[in-house]
């Protein structure tokens, strides 16, 4: 019996399949703009083309994702479904639009590999060892601030193998976030600048109250175009 995929091997091959998808059709359009009588050999690739995309929602694992991703897969594959109703051989548009649906497809799935934190579900070590490598120059003593611990706290986690409290959890994944547009430095002053988006609130001061989870995740990604606002 072949052993189960993990997180990363999911959405790598995910992320091939679309990145095949696009490459295949680019080429499709571009045969079909430089030849437009052959369209019977466009016909071949669109039909092929079709019943992969309308396959994607079967390759997508909900628990890969969290809400707001699961919302902009859902409305991306709600697109593709009303574009494959058209004819792209009349309208070249639909063309282009379909190639924008599938880069959108493409961002949510390369942010989820982005911000995936070993061990975020089970094993509290784990998630300690991806933070030693994303904040190598942090004293502990100001993420155990963050995070309204004991610094001896931390030590204790990084030798267990239980489940991680929410707090760190969120942490983790704000950080796994952050790290992309700021350095640890600046990862770390992030949590105490108040935000408006968190009712002039810092992060810091509501990482421990589960009704601003969301809203926390929204903030770290609001530098990314797929989930700003």
């Amino acid at each position: 019996m072949a052993a189960a995929q993990t997180y990363e091997q999911r959405l790598g091959a995910l992320d091939r399949t679309v990145e095949d998808l696009q490459d295949g059709f680019l080429q499709a359009i571009e045969h079909l703009r430089r030849t437009p009588e052959a369209g019977f050999s466009f016909e071949d690739h669109w039909e092929d083309i079709a019943r992969r995309m309308k396959g994607l929602r079967d390759e997508i694992d909900a628990e890969d994702f969290d809400k707001d991703q699961l919302a902009t897969l859902a409305t991306a594959l709600l697109d593709i479904r009303d574009l494959l109703e058209e004819d792209p051989r009349n309208n070249l548009d639909i063309c282009d639009q379909l190639m924008i649906v599938l880069e959108r497809i493409r961002h949510v799935v390369r942010d989820a590999l982005d911000e995936h934190v070993t061990g975020v579900p089970d094993d509290v070590g784990m998630v300690m060892s991806d933070l030693r490598t994303w904040l190598q120059r942090v004293p502990d003593q100001a993420i155990a601030d963050v995070l309204g611990v004991d610094r001896r706290t931390l030590s204790r986690w990084r030798g267990q193998a239980t489940r991680p409290r929410r707090e760190l959890r969120v942490f983790a994944r704000l950080v796994a976030i952050l790290r992309h547009n700021w350095d640890a430095d600046g990862v770390m002053a992030w949590f105490n600048r108040p935000r408006r988006d968190l009712d002039g609130r810092r992060p810091a001061s509501v990482l421990n109250d589960p009704n601003w989870e969301d809203a926390l995740i929204s903030a770290a990604r609001s530098g990314r175009s797929q989930y700003a606002t």
